[in-house]
């Protein structure tokens, strides 16, 4: 393999686990978003 070659492939994979770093950090706001969606719902419904 050459050398050009096994660059491209580590900047795709960099580029990837980039990606991957991005919908991890969105998935858990997307979690805790959640968590105080829920808590909120259930202080409405048990405070009424």
């Amino acid at each position: 393999m050459r050398v050009a070659e096994q660059q491209r492939i580590v900047a795709k994979v960099d580029e990837l686990m980039r990606g991957c770093d991005a919908l991890e950090t969105r998935l858990a706001a997307a979690r805790t978003t959640a968590i105080h969606l829920l808590d909120a719902t259930l202080h409405q419904i048990l405070t009424k």
